[in-house]
């Protein structure tokens, strides 16, 4: 649902009223500017927008826009291969040049937030939502960094709005309840996740973690019942076999915890927590 790379939106409709007077260098774009990505080839393009446009007042408002877009459309390209330390540069200078621009402050948040450095990412996004307020994405995306670090009100806030934008979307009313959770309100918690699976019986995420919140509350049968439903609808999910062993040795289950911490590590074979599991289920087999 959530787009990583929305569609490219430059931002500087205020230069309209000049188009039509520089037609006539509309070719630098394509031949010069797009490619000239070191610092040198920009001033090239500069000066060949001065000279050829033969309209200095506007020479430098379009050199600043054709400047702009080639920053633009360079940086997304390392962020498209994963280089988020030099996307970061790029969209932060591809910021003075469109100030009002909502995807450059967007996929910066992206890219500080794929560094984890979640408070710069907070930062811009809540400036692209300063540009864009009703821009789905932004909320669910602020809203999940807010409570990742514990503000808890915050991240509610952002999530109401994005629920004001898709009334009773699943995806919102999931991470309101996983706020609940994590808050330890397991009451409401499973308000939410109640709410999601009326609207979407097969919601995995909600099945999920409405049995982790009624294995919270202490009603172990009935969250057995959701993982095993969470299963059925995604078979291959980490998470959940991590959960159903988590609850089975809850339940006084070792042996069939074994299984479940199994699969869990075939998955993931690098998770600690797995392997935790695994080995207290062992130990609570009495094997060791």
């Amino acid at each position: 649902m959530t787009q990583i790379y929305p569609e490219t939106n430059s931002g500087f409709n205020g230069f309209s009223r000049i188009e039509n007077s520089l037609r006539k260098i509309n070719f630098i774009r394509c031949y010069i500017v797009i490619p000239a990505l070191s610092p040198k080839g920009f001033i090239f393009a500069v000066l060949f927008i001065f000279v050829l446009s033969g309209l200095p007042e506007y020479g430098s408002c379009q050199a600043r826009r054709y400047m702009g877009e080639a920053y633009f459309e360079s940086t997304m390209d390392e962020y498209q291969m994963g280089n988020y330390k030099a996307a970061v540069r790029g969209f932060k200078r591809f910021i003075e040049f469109a100030p009002h621009d909502f995807n450059g402050h967007y996929l910066l948040a992206h890219s500080f937030r794929f560094l984890g450095d979640y408070d710069s990412a907070i930062e811009y996004y809540e400036k692209a939502l300063v540009i864009r307020p009703r821009d789905y994405d932004a909320h669910i995306y602020a809203g999940a960094l807010y409570n990742r670090k514990g503000e808890y009100e915050r991240a509610v806030y952002h999530f109401k709005q994005a629920l004001a934008i898709l009334p009773n979307d699943c995806d919102a009313l999931v991470h309101i309840g996983n706020v609940y959770f994590a808050k330890k309100d397991y009451d409401d918690a499973v308000e939410q996740y109640r709410k999601t699976l009326d609207a979407e019986p097969e919601n995995t995420g909600a099945l999920r973690n409405m049995g982790k919140a009624l294995r919270e509350k202490g009603d172990l049968p009935e969250a057995l019942k959701f993982l095993k439903k969470a299963l059925e609808v995604s078979p291959g999910n980490f998470d959940t076999h991590l959960e159903m062993g988590i609850t089975l040795l809850k339940m006084g289950e070792p042996v069939s915890a074994i299984g479940f911490f199994r699969k869990a590590i075939e998955i993931k074979p690098d998770n600690v927590q797995a392997y935790t599991g695994l080995v207290e289920a062992f130990e609570k087999r009495g094997v060791y």
